[in-house]
């Protein structure tokens, strides 16, 4: 972790995304990780947990205009019945100056220790993000406050 970057590859390790549609969890088919994809008819009796972060006013770099306010409607979703009624305990949110590298780390270690088999663990992101030019692997980054 250097200057605030936060390896996208750390994240992909340890974080499965979903996204929820209507009051049904219907994601489509198995995909080509082997992840068997939910329908509306499975019974879901798993939890759902999130780590949510919105980053518009940046300390070092320019600001953005609804980053912050992305992550908030995404919160609002996630808690309302059509996201799933997610309870409140089990979502972890961080905007602008709460959301450092520390702060960010701190709660994907939460994401990633609370979660078990079954579980639908969501990382959601809305800042910027940045690319390094220095290695042909040319690996992406998002940008911590």
């Amino acid at each position: 972790m250097k200057n605030g970057y936060i390896s996208l590859s750390k994240l992909l390790l340890i974080i499965a995304v979903t996204f929820l549609c209507s009051n049904h969890f219907n994601f489509g088919q198995v995909n080509t990780k082997g992840f068997k994809a939910l329908n509306e008819n499975d019974a879901f009796t798993g939890t759902i947990r999130a780590v949510i972060v919105g980053i518009s006013h940046y300390r070092n770099i320019p600001s953005l205009e609804y980053a912050d306010r992305d992550a908030l409607a995404f919160y609002h979703y996630l808690t309302s019945p059509a996201g799933g009624k997610v309870s409140i305990e089990n979502i972890q949110m961080l905007t602008d100056s709460q959301a450092t590298s520390i702060q960010i780390f701190s709660a994907l270690d939460w994401l990633e220790d609370q979660s078990k088999k079954g579980d639908i663990a969501i990382f959601y992101f809305s800042g910027h993000g940045d690319v390094e030019k220095k290695t042909n692997y040319h690996n992406g980054f998002l940008l911590a406050y």
